[in-house]
């Protein structure tokens, strides 16, 4: 496979993460993916990269950190009183993508092809006053007094890094939180439950094109070159999620816990609440205020 110029190192591992989830779906007989001889081929494959790996990440997709987010809201719009729907919309999924180290298909719409259950609502969304507190605030009373919110946590009800279908919770606060209530308080279907989270004004759903297609009009009147522009992408989120934590002196272990990721650099998987709840912290501080 390998010495066939028409075909990518992307393209056969999105071929075997296809099998894989097939056989998690469908409880395939015989477990093939986890035979012997499959996990050799795995292993060949990835020995086989070499430096077609190092040419492709060289290409990688450029990340959209917190940092970006604010320097974006404090040049390119105007007062959180003044700001349009759209802006508020944009906002508040851009600040969910990164303070949930989010793909832009767990948030955002991609097409009719979606699942059911992969389409983010707002029933997804519980607010609290503290930590540790075991009442969380109704939406109402969250948008309405939006300072008196701590965090907020976000259930999954499936993700890419879910293989057993559990659903994940993802710990969203500070301006994060600040961002998705000012949104929310506008939202055209905002007492219902099971309205989708991200829509526009006239009720239809942002899809992934719209929302990158937002931020990369934002960049370019921040004056990034447009040469860089096109390497931000629906994943840039996730990746801009991770780099603002590692930027802020976050352990890898929170890190690898926000996002779900498994590594053989990290022999531990953390996913204490705490951990979480602080590493979303990070992400939502206002680095400016006092």
């Amino acid at each position: 496979m390998g010495k066939d110029p028409g075909l990518r190192w992307k393209t056969i591992s999105v071929y075997f993460t296809a099998l894989k989830r097939y056989e998690i779906d469908h409880a395939t007989p015989g477990r093939p993916l986890q035979q012997h001889r499959f996990a050799a081929l795995l292993e060949g494959i990835h020995r086989e990269k070499g430096d077609s790996a190092q040419e492709e990440e060289k290409d990688a997709r450029r990340p959209f950190s917190a940092e970006l987010l604010r320097n974006i809201e404090q040049k390119c719009l105007g007062d959180k009183a003044s700001r349009s729907y759209e802006e508020k919309l944009f906002m508040a999924a851009a600040a969910v993508g990164v303070g949930g180290l989010l793909r832009a298909n767990e948030f955002v719409s991609v097409g009719p092809t979606q699942r059911e259950e992969a389409v983010l609502r707002i029933s997804q969304l519980t607010f609290f006053r503290a930590l540790d507190s075991a009442q969380n605030v109704t939406l109402v009373q969250a948008v309405s007094k939006p300072g008196e919110v701590d965090h907020c946590v976000l259930h999954l009800k499936c993700s890419k890094t879910d293989q057993r279908k559990k659903g994940q919770n993802k710990y969203l606060a500070g301006n994060t939180v600040r961002s998705l209530l000012n949104y929310l308080a506008c939202h055209p279907t905002v007492q219902d439950g099971n309205s989708v989270l991200f829509v526009h004004h006239d009720g239809t759903s942002l899809t992934r094109k719209e929302l990158v297609d937002m931020m990369r009009e934002h960049l370019r009147k921040m004056g990034v070159p447009e040469d860089q522009v096109t390497r931000y992408s629906g994943h840039s989120f996730r990746k801009g999620g991770a780099e603002s934590l590692e930027s802020q002196g976050a352990n890898d272990s929170v890190i690898m816990s926000m996002g779900g990721w498994t590594s053989d650099a990290h022999k531990r998987y953390h996913s204490g609440k705490k951990e979480k709840h602080e590493a979303a912290k990070l992400l939502g501080r206002d680095r400016h205020a006092k």
